[in-house]
């Protein structure tokens, strides 16, 4: 029997549900309240435990959705889930349903696209509909064989996602393991989270760790073990994203002051540099033969000396000295470590 649009939903809810690992082994009264929640907000009693006994079923057995889903119940958990390790429907190819359900999701949307509670989606609703326009099959080989889409690679932490903003939300803090690859260390923290920010394409969360009595930033494709603390805390009022960001080149804010940086730029890099502008406070001092000066005041880190260094031989920094040393120093270990 065909599925209607709703019940794909479900099945997509459903499946995150037993993926969980901050709710392992969910009963149906949870996943039926997570359904509601997801499909028809704060609105309740529209999907009944009748209706995700169902969507079992189908999920399992339905010839069309071809899910085969391993759905099983642990009678001493009192729960259900996978009994295929690493087992999801999103590694599955869509089925006709689908394919039809998200064409009209995509197209919906991208009518949409203009308005301002979209503003920070609007490239990725515009890939999305370009994506499905190219073809009416989502996995057509001919569109992969002529078009190629930007990919992030490696693991985006998206499954952590939902957990840390239900902290946020609910003033909880979270425990988890972190890899810092600057320090080579495999350390656990305990984080007061404040804001989920991304950044090209992958995702961090900003809190406040009491241990050093700071707002630290942690990636989160390199968090494991992530663990909702039932206390229930006060958060600070200094956190202000605004201000914490206002003069950061990346994901590295902070409280420091920010130097008046000033470098001229060569073309062609320099007409680039026009169209996308570094900061927001980028503003174009003098014209030259054959570039621009320009002038921001930023946050001076190591986003800021990598996005430099990517310009070579067309950058010039004129101040500070101290940032043009700093430069130079690296460039020099770089052509002790290459010769």
């Amino acid at each position: 029997m065909p599925a209607n649009k709703s019940a794909l939903s479900r099945y997509r809810i459903i499946d995150r549900c037993l993926r969980n690992n901050m709710h392992p082994f969910p009963d149906k009264d949870y996943i039926r309240n997570k359904c509601e929640m997801e499909i028809f907000g704060e609105l309740s009693g529209k999907i009944s435990i009748s209706q995700i006994e169902k969507d079992f079923e189908a999920m399992r057995n339905d010839k069309g959705l071809g899910y085969y889903a391993p759905i099983k119940y642990h009678k001493v958990r009192k729960g259900y889930y996978y009994d295929e390790h690493n087992y999801s429907i999103e590694k599955l190819p869509l089925n006709p349903q689908e394919e039809d359900a998200l064409k009209f999701a995509s197209l919906t949307l991208y009518q949409y696209r203009n308005i301002s509670i979209f503003e920070h989606f609007k490239e990725a609703i515009d890939k999305i509909y370009t994506r499905l326009s190219l073809s009416r099959q989502p996995g057509d080989p001919m569109v992969d064989q002529f078009v190629q889409f930007e990919r992030t690679l490696g693991s985006d932490g998206n499954d952590w996602l939902q957990p840390i903003y239900h902290a946020i939300a609910n003033n909880h803090p979270i425990s988890f393991e972190y890899d810092n690859i600057y320090k080579q260390e495999h350390k656990t923290f305990s984080l007061v989270p404040h804001l989920l920010k991304e950044n090209r394409n992958k995702w961090y969360v900003i809190g406040w760790y009491e241990k050093h009595a700071a707002y630290l930033t942690f990636a989160l494709d390199r968090m494991t073990n992530v663990i909702l603390e039932p206390k229930i805390v006060v958060k600070r009022s200094d956190f202000n994203p605004e201000s914490l960001f206002k003069n950061a080149v990346g994901i590295m804010g902070g409280s420091n002051h920010p130097i008046d940086l000033v470098i001229e730029v060569k073309e062609p890099i320099s007409v680039l540099l026009e169209k996308h502008p570094m900061h927001h406070s980028q503003e174009v001092t003098k014209r030259l033969k054959d570039g621009i000066q320009v002038s921001m005041q930023v946050i001076d880190s190591p986003e800021l000396l990598s996005q430099l260094l990517s310009f070579g031989k067309h950058l010039t920094i004129i101040k500070p000295l101290e940032l043009r040393q700093q430069l130079q120093e690296t460039l020099q270990e770089m052509l002790a470590q290459n010769r």
